[in-house]
């Protein structure tokens, strides 16, 4: 399986999610952590669904915009 995670820079480090799978985060001090513990968390967090509902599991369609707040 393949989904797509989100890896954003911050102050303390880096964060990681995959929106495909609620609730399924990481946090680390480097991109390469980061990169491999949401990897990891992904697989932690599929040992944990039943079967059946990895089954349900559909990818999520995402689109990054800039939008102009100063309108």
């Amino acid at each position: 399986m393949k989904f797509k995670a989100i890896i954003e820079e911050s102050d303390t480090g880096f964060h990681a999610y995959i929106p495909a799978l609620y609730g399924c985060v990481y946090q680390g001090l480097s991109f390469e952590d980061c990169k491999n513990g949401i990897k990891n968390s992904a697989k932690a967090y599929l040992d944990n669904l039943p079967n059946e509902e990895i089954g349900r599991i559909k990818g999520i369609k995402s689109t990054i915009v800039e939008i102009d707040l100063s309108e």
